[in-house]
């Protein structure tokens, strides 16, 4: 198996949360409002493409 090593780097954080949820189309927005019922939810929407809801 080829490999890629990659040396350590430092990556800041910029919001801390319990569930993710990458695109906020149909799929993804009903995954935000179920999960935001019981945890703290982040969605990203990629905004160039201008499609789905956003949710934050």
């Amino acid at each position: 198996m080829t490999t890629i090593l990659e040396p350590a780097r430092e990556t800041p954080v910029i919001h801390d949360t319990e569930v993710l949820v990458v695109g906020s189309g149909p799929g993804g927005l009903a995954a935000a409002i179920a999960a935001a019922r019981a945890v703290d939810v982040a969605a990203v929407q990629d905004v160039l493409r201008g499609q789905g809801v956003r949710v934050q």
